[in-house]
């Protein structure tokens, strides 16, 4: 992925900015940079679901793996 996720732009942001709601601008970095990092990991495990589902003829979504495609590409910031 080439594309900068949006939390990440808020990390840098908030470690040169005071956002003043009662946490340090780290405290508040640490969280987004964990979050995605969880994140991440979700998407690697729906990718694999997505191609286990894929290769069963008996296991079909009623959409497809089309619907697995448009809720990666909503988690990685592919789409809007």
């Amino acid at each position: 992925m080439t594309k900068q996720p949006e939390a990440l732009k808020m990390i840098y942001w908030l470690e040169d900015e005071d956002v003043g709601v009662g946490y340090t601008d780290k405290e508040v970095a640490a969280k987004l940079r964990h979050l995605h990092e969880v994140n991440a990991e979700l998407v690697e495990a729906l990718k694999k679901v997505r191609i286990f589902v894929s290769s069963q003829e008996k296991v079909k979504h009623p959409e497809g793996v089309a619907w697995y495609d448009e809720i990666i590409a909503k988690a990685t910031g592919e789409t809007e």
